[in-house]
């Protein structure tokens, strides 16, 4: 019998380290997510949204994203991270102050072992 393995891309970690973390499902708001070069609708791992789902960088976040989630077909279901260590570096966009201060749960470290970005 032969297993085939495909990769879709979902596998990226933004966490510093294996410290626990909280996370909670959220949906995903696809509305204004840009398709990629592949048509593809894909909310990156460490996007920053709000409750309702929804991309922001004010201090209307409420969770960090803990995998890439695929919105091509619509709203998805994810895990919105509210507590534990980030790595900055590997989320798509840095935190701001309002984001940093709006999620005061998550530990924002960067690779000097800085944390608060």
């Amino acid at each position: 019998m032969e297993v085939k393995k495909k990769d879709y891309g979902m596998e990226n970690t933004i966490l510093y380290n294996l410290d626990p973390y909280v996370g909670k499902s959220i949906t995903i708001d696809d509305s204004e997510v840009e398709e990629d070069e592949n048509g593809k609708k894909i909310v990156k791992a460490g996007s920053i949204v709000d409750k309702e789902g929804k991309i922001v960088s004010d201090d209307t976040a409420r969770y960090i994203v803990l995998q890439n989630v695929d919105v091509t077909a619509g709203p998805r279901s994810a895990t919105g991270i509210y507590r534990g260590t980030v790595d900055v570096s590997k989320m798509p966009v840095a935190p701001t102050a309002d984001v940093i201060s709006a999620i005061s749960g998550i530990t924002f470290m960067k690779n000097d072992s800085d944390y608060k970005a």
